[in-house]
C-alpha cells in the first residue's frame, strides 16, 4: 500500500507543508520522499539523498550540515533510504523537523494498520 501523506504543519514559528511518500509493502527497503515547504516560499532549498552513511546533494547552493545530519537521523530510524527537501528562509530546529516527520509517519502507519483489521 502507497502512503501519500499533505499536512500544514507549524514547525517553531513558521507555517509549512509536509509532503511524504513511501510504500514499504511493495519493497521492505523502497525510499521515503519527504518535502517540506514553508508557506509562500517559492525558492527550492536544499534536497539530499541518504543511504545509510552516505549522503548526496542533489540541489544545492552550499552544502547544509543540519539538512545532512537531519537526513542521516531519518534514514538510522527508518533503514531506508530517504530523499529530504526542505525550502524555507527560517532556521529550523532538526529535533522539531524530526518529531514533525516520524509523528506523520507514525500516525499513517496506525491509521494504515486499524484500516486492515
Amino acid at each position: 500500500m502507497s502512503h501519500h501523506i499533505i499536512e500544514e504543519k507549524t514547525i517553531g514559528d513558521t507555517q509549512y507543508i509536509v509532503v511524504i511518500t513511501y510504500n514499504q509493502s511493495y519493497h521492505k527497503r523502497a525510499p521515503i520522499t519527504i518535502y517540506i515547504n514553508q508557506q509562500q516560499n517559492q525558492l527550492m532549498g536544499d534536497y539530499v539523498y541518504t543511504i545509510q552513511d552516505s549522503s548526496t546533494f542533489i540541489n544545492s547552493t552550499e552544502e547544509s550540515d543540519q539538512l545532512k545530519s537531519l537526513n542521516q537521523q531519518l534514514v538510522a530510524k527508518y533503514n531506508v533510504p530517504i530523499y529530504l527537501n526542505i525550502n524555507t528562509t527560517s532556521r529550523f530546529s532538526n529535533v522539531e523537523m524530526f518529531q514533525t516527520i516520524t509523528q506523520l509517519i507514525s500516525a499513517e502507519q496506525q491509521y494504515s494498520e486499524k484500516v486492515k483489521a
